[in-house]
């Protein structure tokens, strides 16, 4: 049992230290360049750092993945954030177009593409493309397109793809996977392997479009979808009507005059709604993964969690106004109320009523949603799927209302207010002047806005608000994730989110860029799942899919457990025998085998006891054994080899008195004595 259960524990040890690692801090950096040398900011450190030389013909700056390219006419100086470095590319012939990936760069030379690669902090070797005329990047990966040939270079291991296709069409990218068409096949490039998948021919394909690395083409009749899981294509249940195709979440959504089918990526099929009447359907919205559909008074919305379409939430007549979706949810903009519907729950919630007509906007972000009218801000929570609203502002107060990763910022003639998704509350900037504010972004969840000589930002993770100094030479406002940057004439100002504060550098730059680190980092995706393998899509983050390992499924009277469907399934049952028979046999599932002591008679081996028991563990002797056979005429003893024996008696008449003993040696002699002196009176003269 102890081994068993060390063995179990030692499996499980590592697969603890995998769930409690420390997920990597994101944040964005920024990219610049002056006159002559590329400057770039890294959020860490919190300050600026340029290229080690000047570069010649130096024109653009280019941030991505959280490193820098400063370029010039003939070296590309690259900028690590992770290593925090500067390399040069060495010179390169014919220098044309550069194009970024989630840290990576390609740059045409001529005719072909060489590449810098993030993980390698190195540029490869140029790869040949015949008529070279564009460079789309993905998902770090890049699709060098060329005349009836499209070379697909993957970052996960540094290698390029041909695709070869005449009569090339177009190349559409989506979440690092590329699909290329011709009249009538697509092929579709997964990055997971480097395979390409050929479609059905389809005669004369009207559109291409692609969803969370998934594609779909149609040709004005009908439909086929490719998912990168199964890397296959499925052609949809229609065969003529189709009136749009529209993508979202991996999946994809056709509408038809009386209908709408929904693929589903995790099962390759289609699912319609009901009929509708041939003008019923006004709108088809994709949010995340699930799709709406709005008619006149009624909206369907498609649910890929459960995979089927809803019985529809009815309105008034004429009540519906719009649909949006944000982050798998909707919301349902009404004359008198906005109502939004939770994936999570499948239900809708309704606002509280305004006047009629009132309503300015509705806006989505993260999953949640918001709404204006003259006066005031109604904000719904997915988490909490309730409504809240500000406090009342006055007439005609109200100027912007924009969104950012869940948060929402309002405008008002001489403030900002800022709400957070985590605490549900709203923060209010300092006051400027009446009608001073010239701009408001938001970025990475965080919101910045300008007067005319100074910037506001406002940070979710502290939630308060910090100001610049007063400044002159305004150039830009931009953000990278949660930080941003003022560019100015002669300096620039950074907030960093991480303290939640501006800084300046006394830094001429020409142009700025940003640089938001990926979603993910290769190598570090993880849910503390054994029966999930984690993998970094830089487009879409941390990707998780079911695996067959090995197991501990918590129950130590199951071996052998196995992955199957992401959770653990019990193998067989251990073999808890110790091949004692004064111990009963058993397995507790927190224990493993347990073996108690019993009573149950026993043999210990001794042929001369009787009665043996167990006790402790332990075989234990009984009495002596009984070896009387009932016979007088017989000596019982035991034998520890062959058990009782039963010793005739000699001489032994069983109606006789007679010795109870037999004769033995001694008995015999006895007996030789008195014969002897039997004979003697006999023969003697006197008888």
């Amino acid at each position: 049992m102890s081994r068993l259960f060390c063995r179990r524990v030692a499996r499980l040890l590592p697969l603890l230290a995998i769930a409690f690692a420390a997920p990597p801090v994101q944040a964005g950096n920024f990219c610049g360049r002056d006159s002559s040398r590329g400057q770039a900011w890294n959020a860490q450190a919190s300050s600026f750092t340029q290229s080690p030389s000047t570069i010649s013909g130096l024109t653009k700056a280019l941030g991505s993945g959280g490193n820098c390219a400063a370029i010039g006419s003939s070296h590309i100086w690259v900028w690590n954030g992770g290593a925090t470095s500067w390399s040069d590319s060495g010179a390169i012939a014919s220098l044309g177009s550069v194009v970024e990936s989630e840290g990576n760069y390609a740059a045409a030379t001529g005719s072909a593409v060489t590449v810098y690669d993030d993980a390698s902090e190195s540029w490869t070797a140029a790869q040949s493309v015949s008529g070279l005329s564009s460079i789309l990047g993905s998902g770090g990966n890049f699709a060098a397109v060329g005349t009836n040939e499209v070379w697909i270079w993957n970052h996960s291991n540094g290698s390029w793809t041909e695709i070869a296709l005449g009569g090339l069409v177009e190349v559409v990218a989506s979440a690092g996977n590329f699909a290329a068409r011709n009249g009538s096949n697509v092929h579709a490039w997964s990055q997971s392997d480097g395979s390409v998948t050929v479609s059905p021919s389809i005669g004369g394909i009207t559109d291409l479009i692609g969803s969370d690395g998934n594609f779909a083409a149609e040709d004005g009749d009908e439909a086929w979808a490719w998912d990168r899981g199964r890397k296959s294509w499925s052609t949809s249940p229609f065969s003529s009507g189709l009136l749009e195709l529209v993508g979202g979440g991996g999946n994809f959504a056709a509408r038809l005059s009386t209908k709408v089918w929904a693929w589903d990526r995790t099962t390759g099929s289609w699912h319609s709604t009901q009929t509708f009447g041939s003008t019923a359907i006004q709108e088809l919205v994709a949010s995340e993964g699930n799709f709406g559909v709005r008619i006149t008074n009624k909206i369907h919305v498609w649910n890929q969690q459960t995979a089927g379409w809803s019985a529809g939430q009815q309105f008034g007549s004429s009540a519906l106004q719009d649909l949006i979706g944000s982050g798998g949810n909707f919301a349902a903009e009404v004359n008198t109320m906005v109502d939004a519907w939770n994936q999570d729950t499948g239900g809708w919630t309704g606002s509280p009523a305004v006047s009629s007509g009132s309503i300015v906007e509705v806006v989505g972000s993260g999953g949640n949603f918001a709404f204006r009218v003259s006066n005031r801000v109604h904000t719904w929570s997915q988490t909490s799927s309730s409504w809240t609203m500000s406090q009342q502002f006055g007439t005609g107060a109200l100027q912007d209302l924009i969104g950012s990763d869940g948060n929402f910022a309002a405008e008002l003639t001489n403030k900002v207010l800022a709400w957070n998704r985590a605490s549900g509350s709203w923060s209010a900037s300092a006051q400027v002047a009446t009608s001073s504010i010239v701009e408001l972004i938001g970025s990475g969840g965080n919101f910045a806005f300008r007067v005319g000589n100074r910037t506001h930002a406002w940070s979710a993770t502290t939630g308060g608000w910090d100001d610049t100094s007063a400044y002159s030479g305004f150039q830009e406002l931009i953000g990278a994730g949660p930080n941003f940057a003022v560019r100015l004439s002669s300096t620039v100002w950074t907030f960093n989110d991480a303290s939640g504060s501006w800084t300046s550098s006394s830094i001429g730059l020409a142009e700025i860029d940003g640089a938001p680190l990926p979603p993910c980092t290769p190598g570090a995706c993880s849910d503390g799942n054994p029966c999930t393998t984690g993998s970094c899509n830089l487009a879409l983050g941390c990707e998780f899919e079911d695996n067959s390992d090995p197991c501990e499924d918590g129950d130590l009277c199951t071996i052998d457990d196995v992955c199957s469907g992401g959770l653990c399934t019990p193998g067989g049952a251990p073999t808890c025998d110790d091949g004692n028979l004064c111990t009963d046999d058993s397995c507790d599932s927190g224990l493993g085998c347990v073996f108690g002591d019993n009573t149950a008679p026993c043999d210990d081996g001794d042929v001369c006891s009787d009665g043996d028991v167990c006790a402790g563990g332990v075989c234990t002797g009984g009495g002596p054994l009984d070896c009387d056979d009932g016979d007088p005429c017989t000596a019982e003893a035991c034998d520890q080899i062959v058990g009782c024996t039963h010793e005739p008696i000699f001489g032994c008449n069983a109606g006789a008195d007679v010795p109870a003993a037999g004769p033995g040696l001694t008995g015999l002699l006895a007996l030789l004595l008195a014969g002897l002196g039997a004979r003697r009176l006999r023969s003697s003269p006197d008888a």
